[in-house]
């Protein structure tokens, strides 16, 4: 739910003049537009908010002056309310939409994922989770389910140039730390650093 009392941070103001500074406060980023600025029990109207760390009241401050004062603004009073729903709510969608990885709706056996009853909307997601099967994902569609999708990529190749070099590094008894430029020089330039650091070289 959206506050409409926008507290962050301190105040600074002074006796007479229509000047608010802010200290660790966002007033611009948080889309105040207006409200009632509140501040040692005395409330004057904002008038604008130049950044988030200035605002102007609509006439001047009538109490005494105040430095790393607490402070409120009501923003029901102005368009700032509306504003900061809407900001609110698609910070809301933005979170959601930049999760990290998929979260699939449920999870199961293919025979458990088509007993489901309601069947699911479109746009569902089943994670195929059985033993002896690998992790894949289907997605309900209109007509069915597509995938499965696999959850990893294929099998890379085989090491055999870091696998030649340590087995040479193990096999050598009378110098078991010796390994030859050759060696290390067979293997990629990111392996080669590695044998490298590993063996002295």
């Amino acid at each position: 739910m959206t506050s409409l009392i926008y507290n962050t941070g301190t105040v600074s103001v002074s006796a007479g003049s229509a000047i608010v500074t802010g200290n660790l406060t966002g007033w611009a980023v948080a889309l105040v537009t207006g409200g009632l600025f509140s501040c040692g029990g005395i409330s004057i109207p904002i008038l604008s908010v130049e950044s988030d760390t200035s605002l102007t009241l609509a006439y001047p401050w009538t109490g005494v002056d105040a430095t790393g004062a607490a402070y409120a603004i009501a923003r029901d009073t102005s368009e700032a309310t509306r504003a900061a729903w809407t900001n609110d709510r698609l910070a809301t969608i933005i979170q959601r939409l930049s999760l990290v990885g998929i979260h699939p709706d449920g999870s199961g056996t293919i025979a458990e994922r088509d007993a489901l009853d309601p069947v699911p909307a479109v746009g569902y997601l089943w994670l195929y989770a059985e033993a002896g099967h690998d992790l894949s994902i289907y997605r309900k569609t209109a007509s069915g389910w597509d995938g499965p999708f696999d959850v990893r990529g294929a099998t890379g190749p085989v090491d055999t140039d870091t696998a030649s070099a340590l087995g040479i590094h193990v096999a050598n008894k009378a110098n078991p730390h010796e390994v030859t430029a050759a060696q290390v020089g067979a293997a990629t330039p990111g392996k080669a650093i590695a044998l490298s650091m590993v063996f002295g070289g």
